[in-house]
């Protein structure tokens, strides 16, 4: 179930009808939910046809549970104090074992006291008498009882299969004390704020774990514990009620609709919003007049990174500071060509005898053949500073060509290239003694990890494949053509095991830069139709990612072996285009005009982007990934009419790696790479140029 990374793309539409769908089926746990607004949801999703289990300390839920079961089993209840770690897990265990799935999808944490509980900080005590301790009952349920809701809610999500069907949502009911004084109410105030916080910081990670967290903030609700005539005071003063249906409807919309993450909505009179709520848009710092807020976060951002990682599998962090490691893939560039090579890389410096030069293969300016040898002399390593962030390089004085189909001669050249590696640990600089590696791991790397500077106009606003201060591997600075690198620590991540390392260093390219793509950079959902041109090694990559994601994709390839190769993986054969038909013709002849919300174009030349106007749907959007025309034409007219978003993509960062190595650990993608030997490389180029390697070679050492 993967999601987005967080970002603000302004406040949800509440006037979309919530499709009821895509609640049925699901296991809904509900806090509070025996009276007032949480009896009303546990109808309401009831109805809708999910499975719900509810907790409550009044025994009412076990009369509720009865009367909504009397046609078949459709709830259970669990009498729960939800400050009761035991009593809760009691509660998340039923849903689990009495669903239909075994799941648990849906969390609404909205069991909570308010001031009538009694606040302990408003009572003012006798000053000539002993100060009197106050309970802080409010905070102890409102924010106890929540964080131990979610808590258990992380680890059950967890639990489940990571298919489409299901999901992981956590809803929090809030109040709009949280965006409004409210004297008097001083614990519950508190706590509706801590809670909003909470939501707004746990959204920048909880999407690593496919969890989407959000904020319902209900107000005055219409209830029949009040009087008519304390009804009527009220009224006259201003205060507009919300329905408690409302609270549900809110609830609902969150839960049918998986692309909501991160959002609060505020409980409004029927006047204002007629479906009874809508987006608070009050957490983003939209507003121009907000702009120094704006800047503060996005250097938070950056300065507290986000990575959730599992704890118990002791990852590292990506931090920087210099290390090794050995293997790696090379880059060679040619004429609308790209070529893959495996290389082993280790440390520089290392605690093991290091040669004076080393062997390595690049390519070289001027020279028609794409292939050289080369014999590099080492100096010794540098240090470079960006920001704070300490970043260490290896460095080569002379470098002695030896020209594949050319005579012998001494040259003075450009820095080899090669941005994707894999390889093993076999020294770590003592600034990271305890970032969580271990001489003897292996490890894939990132070619542009960024400085991770606070001041880096690309890194302050997480681009940090874009950062211009950070070291380039193979992409203008020193890279992996050869058998020693030293490289950041931001640059790393541990290469599950069961992977080869000679797939996991074309992930570091093939798959990452597919997988942040499609998941970052064009957010394809389950429900959407996508079109993909080109089943190239980053198409195929793409291909598996977006039926992961469970999206209907639409498939394009001038070889018929490929869309072959597309059927086997489970591509209905009805949505393939045959190599060589017109894609334009293809989409009429099948339906499919206003249906394609997304263009995939990992080829890049005149004809796919063309088509891609052609094909997508008015207000879709266009994925620029492949570049085999550097210069293609926008039909102005087109664009405008159809309000298109054209989206170009670039490399991949860290948490991108991370992701596609565990998908490729779960077979879920499968990088399709043969091998050769490294000295049988001029031979493998070769057969690249022949068209006669379908997408990745890794040339190992012997």
């Amino acid at each position: 179930m993967p999601l987005p990374k967080y970002t603000y793309t302004g406040p949800i539409d509440h006037t979309v009808v919530p499709d009821l769908a895509n609640a049925k089926g699901k296991s809904i746990i509900i806090t509070g939910g025996a009276n007032g607004m949480g009896e009303i949801m546990v109808r309401a999703f009831v109805e809708a046809g999910a499975f719900v289990t509810f907790g409550d300390l009044h025994p009412r839920g076990e009369d509720l549970a009865k009367e909504l079961n009397a046609n078949g089993e459709t709830a259970a209840f669990v009498k729960c104090d939800i400050t009761d770690w035991d009593q809760l897990i009691t509660l998340f265990e039923t849903a689990k074992t009495k669903s239909p799935h075994n799941s648990v999808d849906v969390v609404i944490a909205n069991a909570g006291i308010s001031r009538a509980s009694g606040d302990s900080l408003w009572n003012l005590d006798d000053p000539n008498g002993a100060p009197t301790k106050p309970n802080l009952n409010i905070v102890r349920v409102n924010m106890d009882g929540t964080f131990y809701t979610w808590k258990l809610a992380v680890h059950y999500f967890r639990k489940q299969a990571d298919t489409p069907d299901r999901d992981r949502c956590f809803i929090m009911t809030g109040s709009m004390v949280a965006y409004i004084d409210s004297p008097g109410n001083w614990e519950y105030t508190a706590t509706k704020y801590g809670l909003r916080g909470f939501m707004k910081t746990v959204r920048r990670s909880s999407w690593e774990q496919g969890i989407r967290i959000n904020y319902v903030a209900p107000c005055w609700i219409k209830s029949a514990i009040r009087t008519k005539e304390y009804e009527a005071w009220l009224i006259e003063r201003g205060v507009e009620f919300g329905e408690q249906a409302d609270c549900a409807g809110a609830m609902m919309r969150i839960a049918c609709d998986k692309s909501i993450n991160g959002r609060s909505l505020m409980i409004t009179p029927r006047s204002i919003a007629k479906e009874g709520f809508m987006d608070v848009d009050k957490e983003d710092y939209s507003d121009p007049k907000d702009a120094y807020f704006a800047k503060k976060q996005a250097s938070q951002l950056v300065i507290i990174e986000d990575k959730w990682l599992d704890d118990y599998k002791r990852q590292g962090q990506g931090r920087p500071v210099a290390y090794t490691y050995k293997a790696g893939v090379i880059e060679i560039s040619a004429p609308n060509k790209l070529y893959k090579i495996y290389l082993h890389i280790m440390t520089l410096p290392a605690s093991i005898d290091i040669p004076s030069s080393m062997y390595a293969w690049r390519k070289h300016k001027g020279n028609p053949e794409p292939s050289a040898i080369a014999t590099i002399h080492f100096s010794q390593v540098k240090s470079s500073v960006h920001g704070s962030k300490k970043n260490t390089h290896w460095y080569a004085d002379y470098v002695w060509l030896l020209l594949t189909w050319k005579s012998d001669r001494l040259t003075r050249c450009p820095r080899f290239k090669g941005h994707e590696g894999c390889g093993e640990i076999v020294q770590i600089g003592e600034e990271v003694k305890d970032a969580g590696f271990s001489v003897g791991d292996r490890i894939a790397t990132i070619a542009v990890p960024g400085c991770g500077s606070e001041d880096c106009p690309e890194c302050s606003r997480d681009l940090a494949q874009l950062c211009e201060q950070a070291h380039h591997a193979g992409i203008g600075q020193d890279g992996f053509y050869a058998p020693y690198a030293a490289l950041d620590l931001r640059a790393v991540v541990h290469v599950p095991e069961g992977i080869p390392s000679s797939v996991a260093a074309v992930a570091t390219d093939a798959v990452k830069t597919s997988y942040h793509a499609i998941v970052r950079r064009a957010e394809v959902k389950s429900n959407e139709t996508v079109f993909l041109f080109g089943l190239g090694g980053l198409g195929f990559n793409a291909l598996q990612i977006v039926l992961h994601i469970g999206a209907r994709v639409i498939v394009s390839d001038i070889r018929q072996e490929r869309l072959e190769e597309a059927a086997r993986f489970g591509v209905p054969r009805e949505d393939l285009v045959p190599a060589g038909k017109s894609v334009q013709d293809f989409v009429r002849e099948n339906g499919l005009q206003g249906k394609i919300d997304t263009t995939l174009d990992f080829v890049g030349t005149h004809q796919t982007f063309q088509d891609a106007q052609n094909i997508v749907r008015r207000g879709g959007k266009l994925l620029c990934v492949g570049t085999l025309d550097e210069e293609n034409t926008i039909d102005m007219k087109i664009g405008i009419q159809k309000r298109l978003s054209i989206i170009f993509t670039y490399g991949g960062q860290w948490r991108d790696l991370k992701e596609v190595l565990d998908l490729i650990s779960k077979g879920i993608i499968q990088p399709q790479v043969e091998t050769a030997a490294l000295k049988e490389f001029p031979q493998v180029l070769k057969g690249v140029c022949d068209g006669k390697v379908k997408a990745r070679v890794a040339l190992l050492h012997e």
